[in-house]
């Protein structure tokens, strides 16, 4: 809507784009940086589950062991070149090398009580990567087998794109993934149908005004 209204008052393109450069790019990142890392850092978390310790033990397990998990997602999200991640693995990966490699962020697989659950998890989830991979069936995974869960974007894979989930297409990504995708067909609809109707308006205008002009004559 700001963007539109300063269209509509014929605001320069440069002061239009400056403004937003300087109020998205410095001013809106700089605040959110700060806020996230004040709020999100490790030392202001263990303090909170400190005290929520006071009233619950049960609580603050659950709290830690959520932080843990949503960290661990991230871990999983780190980037490998194929080249790179293959030439470590002399040109094959095995199920126990994958597991290995699941496992070792946060000590993941070496968590106490949740050891043999966590372990049994990322069984799952390799036995998952190898049904879907696994192209020849000789349980190693090659270069060009991890081919489809490598990003067009950066050439890069992760830990996390090997998994295939758990989900079918009516599963919540896909959903969300689709009203998103929804969303953003619905706003080109609208504005080629704004844009339409304007157009058409001109025209109808442009008619009316020489149909006006046609009758003065005769008169």
């Amino acid at each position: 809507m700001c963007g539109m209204a300063c269209g509509w008052i014929d605001m320069p393109f440069w002061t239009f784009f400056g403004a937003t450069c300087m109020g998205k790019g410095v001013t809106k990142v700089t605040i959110q940086a700060m806020v996230c890392i004040s709020t999100f850092r490790e030392e202001l978390f263990n303090l909170v589950v400190a005290s929520i310790a006071n009233l619950s033990g049960s609580l603050a397990t659950a709290v830690s062991s959520g932080r843990q998990k949503v960290m661990y997602k991230f871990a999983l999200q780190g980037r490998f070149k194929t080249s790179a991640f293959f030439s470590s693995q002399r040109g094959a990966l095995s199920e126990s090398v994958l597991k290995a490699h699941y496992c070792e962020p946060l000590d993941w697989c070496a968590a106490g009580d949740m050891k043999a659950t966590r372990t049994e998890d990322v069984a799952t989830k390799v036995a998952r990567v190898f049904r879907a991979l696994d192209t020849n069936g000789d349980r190693k995974l090659q270069e060009a087998e991890v081919a489809p869960a490598v990003s067009f974007s950066d050439g890069k894979f992760s830990l996390d794109s090997l998994d295939p989930g758990t989900g079918g297409i009516l599963s919540v990504g896909n959903l969300w993934n689709g009203f998103i995708v929804g969303l953003v067909l619905f706003f080109v609809y609208s504005i080629v149908d704004q844009m339409a109707q304007s157009k058409q308006a001109e025209i109808d205008g442009e008619t009316v005004d020489a149909l006006e002009a046609e009758l003065k004559k005769k008169k």
